[in-house]
């Protein structure tokens, strides 16, 4: 009888060993990016629906009262000896809270008191609504694909800091160079009085200061009514809300810096001297402009731009209820036109 030595398995080499991982890393190298992707088409999903979400708000609201909701509201607002009166009132989000489900949330609102739209605990009217709406999120405000904190601290408080904006119209600039030094708040610059910048005649909207954002073409517009029949240029060419961004860079250091106070989406507008206006910006400069341009970090200045984490652009919300993703190759005219009402030059989409 012959005896068969047992076969005897040998591990693997280290040669085969190298190989099996170098396999495993370029599969993994070239699923990473697709799994990447998809995660981002379904961020950008989520998004879209966010937005087509206050869009409709508006379309309720306006079914409700026949007209949109004001872009923002302010409380006082006489100028005297060149100092400020006016108390920030409630921002335009407070309007269609009702309207996305948040009816409770809306009847707690509390529109009495001193700044109510600022929350923060030295205010009357702030510290009631700031305690009312202390650390609760509302996910229809974000963006899941923003690399920003949800939340935001509001003196005592912290409170929901929206993704997305509302649009009121656009301003003309010519000649605008980048901001390279940063003064206070973590490379905020602050500069009350002239929010909006100086500009050049003869722009589509032209102006030297924030009253770009009174009534000046855009949706909403601060301290106006304005209903669909006003919107002359037609509902599918005009913007009403987009993403908004919090965020640019440094050109000196090449750092990102945080360009905004971000008082959170109750606050409104400021009468008086600075005429401040949150929630709200007009098109200035192209889409994820990161450059800190002229009229760019004002705490706040509405020209912070429409900015998203998307590739390639951002989400805007149209009056006619649609969802559009502009291009960040748009042309700045054709951008300027749809974020304006009745300017007579409708501009349509692309997409």
């Amino acid at each position: 009888m012959v005896i068969k030595p047992k076969s005897v398995r040998n591990a693997f080499t280290l040669v085969e060993l190298l190989v099996v991982i170098a396999i495993i890393g370029v599969l993994v190298g070239l699923l990473l990016p697709a799994v990447q992707a998809a995660r981002e088409a379904a961020r950008r999903m989520s998004c879209s629906n966010n937005v087509k979400q206050i869009v409709l708000a508006t379309h309720n609201y306006h079914d409700t009262y026949n007209t949109l909701p004001q872009g923002g509201t302010s409380f006082g607002g006489t100028s005297v000896n060149n100092s400020n009166t006016g108390q920030f009132g409630l921002s335009w989000w407070a309007c269609v809270l009702p309207y996305v489900e948040q009816a409770n949330a809306a009847d707690q609102i509390y529109y009495g008191g001193r700044h109510p739209g600022w929350g923060h605990s030295g205010q009357s009217g702030g510290s009631v609504n700031g305690a009312a709406f202390n650390n609760v999120q509302f996910d229809f405000m974000l963006c899941p694909s923003s690399p920003l904190e949800p939340m935001h601290n509001v003196g005592s408080y912290v409170h929901t800091a929206p993704n997305y904006v509302g649009i009121c119209g656009a301003v003309d600039i010519v000649g605008a160079t980048p901001q390279t030094s940063f003064t206070n708040n973590s490379g905020r610059q602050h500069n009350y009085s002239g929010c909006c910048g100086s500009v050049t005649p003869g722009g589509i909207v032209a102006n030297g200061g924030t009253l770009v954002m009174h009534n000046y073409g855009g949706m909403p517009a601060g301290i106006a009514n304005i209903g669909f029949s006003q919107i002359t240029d037609g509902l599918s060419n005009t913007m009403i809300l987009s993403e908004a961004g919090d965020w640019g860079i440094n050109t000196t250091s090449g750092a990102k810096v945080k360009i905004n106070a971000n008082h959170g989406w109750m606050m409104g507008l400021q009468g008086g001297r600075n005429n401040r206006h949150f929630n709200l910006t007009v098109i200035r400069y192209p889409p994820n402009t990161q450059l800190l341009l002229p009229g760019r970090g004002n705490n706040e200045g509405p020209n912070n731009g429409i900015y998203a984490a998307h590739p390639g652009g951002v989400m805007a919300g149209v009056n006619d209820g649609s969802v559009k993703f502009v291009a960040e190759t748009i042309d700045m005219l054709t951008l300027s036109r749809l974020a304006t009402r009745d300017d007579g030059q409708a501009a349509g989409f692309t997409n």
